[in-house]
């Protein structure tokens, strides 16, 4: 692929993720910045070139589904990523993200971990 067609895919996806402006602030809950989360999804777009093969409707559908979800999608938190499969991405919340869910229900108080050994 050549590197103009790779930079007009790269803009394709993040002016629609700049577009959406509007709709992200309207899905997103708790009182999140709708700027830094934007810039959260821009950083995970730029960190993951795969996602730049992707169908922009499909990243900004993603990103709508972590926004309701009042999930962060910054590579640095690992609350939420965009996965790609093929052209299509797909949003996964990862494990520090549903501890996060789980501490804002106010239903759990702490978590711990051990180690699992075989045959335990």
């Amino acid at each position: 692929m050549s590197t103009a067609t790779t930079t007009i895919q790269k803009r394709e996806v993040l002016d629609a993720i700049v577009a959406a402006k509007v709709n992200i602030t309207g899905r997103l809950v708790g009182g999140m910045d709708a700027d830094r989360f934007i810039l959260g999804v821009q950083t995970a777009i730029q960190k993951n070139p795969d996602l730049l093969q992707c169908d922009p409707k499909s990243v900004l559908l993603a990103a709508y589904d972590a926004a309701e979800l009042g999930i962060n999608l910054s590579p640095a938190l690992s609350l939420g990523y965009l996965i790609p499969y093929g052209r299509q991405c797909n949003f996964q919340v990862g494990y520090r993200g549903l501890i996060q869910k789980s501490y804002e229900t106010k239903a759990v108080k702490s978590f711990f971990a051990e180690v699992v050994y075989a045959n335990d």
